[in-house]
């Protein structure tokens, strides 16, 4: 039963209220004290961050002053100025500030703001302690900071502190980038004692001036039990680099390279199985690190090779237009046999941009290898190199040879044929389509000219004109006309199977010769014979159809002292 209140009783949470209303003064005493309990609070946290971490008071003290010269609106003066009290400030406790997470990036503007003088000082200080902060989670980037502002005779005292320490300190995730700055800053010498290291400890000794240029000058000048102890102890450096995907220092994609050319077959397929996937874009930007993943793509089985090509999709277009990661492209076009992954990986992406990599000078030998793979005029013999390095060393493995690695097992142009298509959505109509549309600024372009010649010529072999005949007669006319300024007649006449290239890669040169020589030169030879314009006619002399040939020599024979055949072989040159 519950009992009644009393006559007068108040329940407590009124007379709270009641006892507030009454007190309006102590209610504003109350509220005034709110700030300072929360003040009261932050001092006590400040008082136990102090307690418990070192330098704290420090550290809050140089803040300030860091986040003013930081700004990009402080002028020279100020930042100098600040620059020197943070030093005076720090002095002493550099190491341990650097270690840590605010205290690193106060280091590292000390370093990027301070004078010469003062940067020796804090590299003087931070010399004993630089191993430990290039291993440091944020002393690392104190430690690389440290190495891009140093002099040339700063830089020798810094690779004088690793020295001997290389091949670990690249095995370790913060110190591999301090060694990465080292590598970038050095000379060839320099660069050649870094990458020593890992041959084995006596060329630790070696002045920088007499370390060996490359693993292959170290193998040259040793034994056989010598050099199998240098593959080994490079083996062991390298793996855990591989198996970690420690790949972005360019010193790890050389040592990569020169060990996947030198070792035994048995331990490139290990290395490249390890290599293959998303890592090995890591790599594919340096020239070394385009190496490697060429030779993966060279070497590796189906399996590896799928797994590099999957990994490049979506990224494609970036890697057409770099320098080197190009050259990846380029190999996987050329060994892998699995044309449905390429078609699903790599060519949407080319077709979707190909306007923009037929004027790019890198990107243009994509569609070029496509057209005329492995051709000289487009492909530098050091990148030719590249897509065909050669096959490892043979291993003994139960009494025989381990096999050839990656043996491709369709020929190049069984590949090409299926990656051209047929069809309107097909690669090669996507070519004629987009020359087509373009052919009078392409013709005029230093780099995209070429693409046209190939489309033109039907492809090597005569693969683009077979899948799309239509297109590259399309792409004739459109050339004739720009050079001539009007419509050219429909039809050009059968070609002569006697005359240009055998076969049917010579079939879109002999009708193109015909229709260029009809619509466009005939009849006008003694004026052009005293331009550029005498080379393509030397050229309709030598390799049009017989037919062509001889309405050429008609023309050409009155105006011209030397016999045909001479001319036009003076003017051309070698043999195409």
């Amino acid at each position: 039963m519950k009992r009644k209140a009393e006559p007068g009783a108040v329940k407590a949470g009124k007379a709270t209220k009641l006892l507030t209303n009454d007190s309006p003064n102590k209610a504003k005493e109350s509220s005034n004290a709110v700030p300072d309990v929360k003040r009261s609070r932050k001092e006590v946290k400040s008082s136990k961050l102090a307690k418990r971490k070192k330098n704290y008071s420090l550290v809050q003290d140089a803040i300030a002053k860091w986040e003013v010269a930081r700004r990009r609106d402080v002028g020279t003066e100020q930042r100098a100025e600040l620059v020197t009290q943070l030093l005076q400030q720090v002095q002493g406790h550099l190491a341990e500030l650097a270690a840590s997470h605010t205290g690193s990036r106060i280091v590292q503007a000390c370093v990027k703001f301070g004078s010469s003088e003062q940067r020796r000082g804090m590299l003087k200080e931070l010399s004993p302690a630089f191993l430990e902060l290039a291993k440091s989670p944020y002393g690392h980037f104190v430690a690389s900071k440290l190495v891009s502002t140093a002099s040339a005779a700063e830089l020798a005292g810094l690779l004088r502190l690793v020295q001997g320490q290389v091949p670990h300190l690249l095995r370790h995730p913060c110190a591999a980038a301090v060694v990465d700055e080292l590598y970038d800053r050095s000379s060839g010498a320099q660069r050649n004692a870094l990458a020593a290291e890992f041959f084995g400890k006596e060329y630790v000794l070696f002045a920088q001036d007499k370390a060996p240029d490359s693993l292959a000058a170290v193998l040259q000048e040793a034994d056989a039990k010598k050099q199998h102890a240098v593959i080994q102890r490079l083996a062991i450096h390298l793996l855990p680099i591989m198996e970690k995907g420690l790949l972005d220092p360019v010193l790890s994609h050389r040592l990569i390279a020169e060990y996947l050319q030198a070792a035994p077959r048995s331990a490139v397929a290990e290395a490249v199985e390890t290599l293959a996937g998303p890592a090995l874009l890591r790599m594919v930007h340096t020239r070394h690190g385009a190496l490697v993943a060429c030779q993966v793509l060279a070497f590796g089985t189906a399996k590896d090779r799928k797994k590099a090509v999957k990994a490049m999709k979506g990224h494609v277009h970036t890697m057409m237009e770099d320098e080197w990661a190009h050259v990846s492209l380029l190999s996987a076009l050329t060994h892998v046999d699995d044309t449905a992954l390429l078609a699903k990986t790599l060519l949407p992406a080319i077709m979707e941009h190909m306007a923009e990599a037929a004027v790019h000078r890198y990107a243009r030998r994509v569609l070029l290898q496509l057209l005329a793979p492995d051709c000289s005029r487009y492909l530098p013999p050091h990148l030719h190199a590249f897509l065909h390095p050669s096959q490892p060393a043979p291993a003994q493995s139960n009494g025989g040879e381990v096999a050839a690695l990656g043996v491709s097992k369709k020929g190049q142009d069984v590949r090409r044929a299926e990656l051209l298509g047929s069809g309107p959505k097909s690669l090669a109509a996507a070519l004629a389509s987009a020359c087509n549309d373009r052919a009078g600024a392409w013709l005029r372009s230093p780099t995209a000219c070429d693409v046209v010649v190939e489309v033109a010529r039907g492809g090597s072999g005569g693969l683009l004109y077979s899948a799309d005949a239509e297109g590259v007669a399309a792409l004739h006319t459109a050339i004739v006309a720009d050079l001539v300024g009007v419509a050219p007649s429909p039809s050009a006449g059968e070609p002569d199977e006697a005359g240009g290239e055998e076969g049917m890669g010579g079939e879109a040169a002999r009708v193109f010769t015909s229709l260029l020589w009809r619509d466009a030169l005939q009849g006008r030879c003694e004026g052009l014979l005293g331009t550029h314009a005498k080379k393509v006619l030397a050229a309709v002399a030598h390799c049009a159809d017989a037919p062509v040939r001889q309405e050429a020599a008609a023309e050409l024979g009155g105006l011209i002292s030397q016999p045909l055949s001479q001319w036009a072989a003076a003017l051309l040159g070698k043999k195409r």
